[in-house]
C-alpha cells in the first residue's frame, strides 16, 4: 500500500513495537507478537503513515500521514492532532512529554501535558525529510541537499544553533536519507537518498562506511 519496506518501531524497553499496514498501525507484544491494539491513523486515498514512533517511555505513539501528526496511549485514544502547513511532515520525541514535528523547514514543540504549541521554529535552509533526537538532546536532520545538520537547543529551548553540517553522499537518486538515526553518540547510520545499502558516518573523524543490508553489527544498531 505505498510502502517499498515495511515501517517497523519498537519501544525503548522492548516490550512492545508497532508495524504499519497501510493506514493500519498493529501494536503487539514482543515477546508472544499477539496484537494488543490496533489503531486506524486518519488518511485519504493512497495515504499511509510514513513515520512513527514511540515516546522514550513508551507510553505514547507518534504516526505522520501527509502533513498530520497523531499521538495515541496505549489505550488507543487520541491524546494530540499536530497539522503542518505543508504536504510532508516527519516526527520525532524530544522527551516523554515533548514532541517535535518537523514540516519542511518549521519545527513544531509541543507538549502532551499542554496538549498546545510551545513554540516553533525554521531552519536556515532546506526541506526536513527525517530526524532523530540523541540521548544527549541533540536534533539530527536530513535535508533536500543530500546534507545532514547536529542541532543544538539553548537551554530554554527558545532558540537553537546547528553544531555541525556535513554530506550525506546520494543513493539511487540525489535526495534527502530516508533512515537516519544515532548508533552512539559519536556516530550516525543512515539510508541515502533512493534506498540501497546503509551507511555509518562517524562525527569524529568524518569517515564514511558503506554497509550492505543485513550485513551491519547488531550492536551497532541504536537502542
Amino acid at each position: 500500500k505505498g510502502l517499498a519496506w515495511p515501517l517497523v518501531t519498537a519501544s525503548r524497553d522492548r516490550q512492545r513495537y508497532a508495524a504499519v499496514a497501510g493506514l493500519e498501525v498493529h501494536v503487539r507484544s514482543s515477546a508472544t507478537h499477539e496484537t494488543t491494539l490496533t489503531l486506524r491513523v486518519p488518511g485519504q486515498g493512497a495515504a499511509y503513515v510514513s513515520s512513527l514512533e514511540f515516546s522514550p517511555d513508551g507510553r505514547h505513539l507518534a504516526a505522520v500521514v501527509d502533513n498530520v501528526c497523531t499521538v495515541y496511549d496505549m489505550e488507543g485514544n487520541l491524546v494530540l492532532t499536530v497539522e503542518g502547513e505543508k504536504l510532508k511532515m516527519s516526527a520525532c520525541w524530544y522527551d516523554a512529554d515533548t514532541l517535535l514535528s518537523l514540516n519542511e523547514w518549521v519545527i513544531y514543540y509541543h507538549t502532551l501535558s499542554s496538549k498546545e504549541l510551545v513554540n516553533k521554529w525554521e531552519l536556515p535552509q532546506g526541506t526536513v525529510a527525517e530526524a532523530h533526537v540523541s540521548k544527549d538532546k541533540k536534533l539530527l536532520v536530513s535535508d533536500d541537499n543530500a546534507k545532514l545538520k547536529l542541532l543544538a537547543w539553548e537551554p530554554d529551548m527558545k532558540a537553537f544553533e546547528t553544531l555541525q553540517t556535513f554530506d550525506a553522499p546520494p543513493g539511487n537518486y540525489s535526495g534527502p536519507s530516508n533512515l537516519i538515526v544515532f548508533s552512539d553518540e559519536r556516530s550516525v547510520l543512515y539510508e541515502p537518498g533512493g534506498g540501497g545499502n546503509f551507511r555509518y558516518h562517524n562525527l569524529e573523524t568524518g569517515e564514511i562506511i558503506t554497509v550492505p543490508r543485513g550485513e551491519g553489527p547488531e550492536e551497532g544498531l541504536p537502542s
